[in-house]
């Protein structure tokens, strides 16, 4: 899991990056990335009521995220340094195979960043 000193909180500090960049799109999320002044990459996640009424789905698909992007920091830690990013849902994947979208979508961001 992340560190707590990896999330991202505040109405301002996501309202920063929301405005500083602008979005990839992929397949189930939405993507905003924009450089940190700090030595630390932060990440904020979002989950609607839109993608889901049920606080439930909406808690599993943050944990998921989150298990993915310890995995990506661990497995790639050059292409994430430095960085501010808020993770989005702007679709509600198939609850099945959530996983396998999100990891997916959290690749082909990987690659283009390098």
């Amino acid at each position: 899991m992340l560190k707590k000193s990896q999330s991202l909180k505040g109405r301002r500090n996501f309202s920063r990056v929301l405005k500083s960049s602008r979005p990839f799109y992929f397949k189930v999320l939405k993507i905003w990335s924009s450089p940190s002044h700090s030595l630390k990459t932060q990440f904020g996640i979002m989950v609607s009521k839109k993608v889901s009424g049920k606080a439930v789905v909406r808690n599993r698909l943050k944990r998921q995220l989150k298990a993915i992007l310890h995995q990506a920091q661990k497995s790639e830690p050059n292409k994430l340094n430095q960085k501010k990013v808020v993770l989005s849902f702007y679709k509600t994947p198939d609850l099945e195979t959530s996983f396998e979208m999100i990891k997916e979508d959290i690749d082909q961001w990987l690659k283009r960043l390098s």
